[in-house]
């Protein structure tokens, strides 16, 4: 195998405020004040993700051309090492564990598979608006075959020098960029999805009545994992009765999840979904029940008390519906701290910050909602907010070949 190291072209601009013996012997976070800029020449990126572990190294997964690959630099951007993947499978999330290992999930292409229970029949919506808080109704009808998604997720753990530990093959089809959460000192959480296409909660036949449907296969579902560091499942949760009212059979936009105190929340496409720290379902919560159409797009945690939820929901009005923006925090025993009319591209948060990708930029505002700044000219970010409430996230050179930048800011942007 060729050496990887001298393929890096390193455009540095950084802070020696780290130094290396500084870092505790134990797990107990240390947190780098240093900054930096590296464009890796590494061509023809497509997907990544990124994190920080304790010791303030930043680890980036990623798809280059046709490889998948594993990065870590440390707190001044000096590469540590370089790890292809070998996988069929394509990067979806990273997340550095408590003791400094990584855990990566990757996703297998998705097909769809023909159901033999209804091989003639779907769904189309009538269009009709039926009851007080004007769900659309859907008629069953015999006009074209029912699909089922199919694939599987492939979750792997490396030790801190990038040496493989175990793989564990997961059944369900789906996950995104939120997927992986730390849960304790010794586990983490992942959410997963299986999905069955469109299954609308309120049809009707063709002459209107109500009948009672018998879905081919099964309820579009989620699964939540705990998982120890050593490869066990301590428990797993199963989300089901998950109805999916649009043409596009996936979880749109994603699926999200969040540690609130004990308790663990999910959002979906219409629910937010609490269980408790065994993964038992303790409520289901519809933000806007009187209004229709209501979509939840983008959720993360700012510390364990609070939450941000970014959505619109519908108000039925003559000639024409009148479509409803909103963000909003949340606390943990539901009361709302803020709120603004406006859709926020949540990319990561904390008790003191979060960040929005706005593409080509990304925005930076205080836990209360406030503005504070942007950093401009940033192409297909993935962003997460590091230890020193700074900006540590990766982006795309998009005028020579699509080459991985991955930068590391402090507080007031500055890198």
């Amino acid at each position: 195998m060729k050496n990887l190291y001298p393929i890096f072209v390193l455009l540095i601009l950084f802070s020696t405020s780290c130094k290396k013996e500084n870092i505790p012997d134990d797990n107990t976070a240390y947190c780098s004040s240093s900054t930096f800029q590296v464009t890796l020449d590494e061509p023809d990126l497509s997907n990544s993700n990124i994190t920080e572990d304790k010791e303030c190294n930043v680890i980036v997964f990623c798809k280059v051309g046709q490889q998948n690959k594993l990065i870590k630099l440390n707190a001044t951007g000096k590469l540590l090492w370089n790890k292809i993947i070998d996988s069929d499978k394509k990067p979806i999330d990273v997340l550095a564990l408590s003791d400094n290992s990584i855990v990566v999930l990757l996703k297998g292409e998705s097909t769809k598979e023909k159901t033999g229970a209804y091989p003639n029949r779907a769904w189309i919506t009538s269009g009709i608006i039926v009851s007080d808080n004007c769900k659309t109704s859907h008629e069953l009808v015999d006009s074209c075959t029912y699909f089922k998604y199919k694939g599987n997720l492939e979750l792997r753990r490396y030790d801190s020098d990038g040496n493989q530990l175990w793989l564990k093959n997961i059944e369900y089809n789906q996950a995104s960029e939120n997927s992986l959460l730390e849960n304790s000192s010794n586990s983490f959480l992942l959410i997963a999805a299986d999905l069955y296409g469109m299954q609308p909660d309120n049809v009707y036949d063709s002459i209107g009545n109500l009948p009672k449907i018998d879905f081919p296969f099964d309820r579009n579902k989620l699964k939540v994992y705990n998982i120890s560091y050593d490869n066990q499942v301590i428990w797993e949760s199963e989300v089901d009765n998950l109805f999916n009212e649009w043409s596009l059979d996936i979880f749109f936009p994603r699926i999200s999840i969040v540690k609130l105190n004990d308790n663990i929340l999910i959002k979906t496409k219409k629910y937010l979904i609490t269980l408790d720290k065994n993964g038992a379902e303790a409520k289901r919560d519809d933000l806007y029940p009187e209004h229709c159409d209501n979509t939840l797009y983008f959720m993360i945690g700012l510390g364990e008390d609070s939450y941000i939820i970014s959505g619109t929901y519908a108000i039925y009005e003559e000639p024409l519906p009148v479509g409803v923006r909103y963000t909003k925090c949340i606390r943990s025993d539901g009361a709302i701290i803020w709120q603004q009319d406006e859709i926020l591209y949540i990319e990561d948060g904390n008790k003191n910050c979060f960040i929005t990708n706005g593409y080509p930029y990304l925005k930076y505002y205080d836990a209360k909602g406030n503005y504070k700044y942007e950093i401009d000219n940033v192409y297909f970010p993935i962003a997460k907010i590091n230890c020193n409430n700074g900006i540590t996230f990766t982006s795309t050179d998009v005028e020579d070949n699509y080459k991985l930048i991955i930068t590391r800011t402090d507080s007031n942007g500055n890198f």
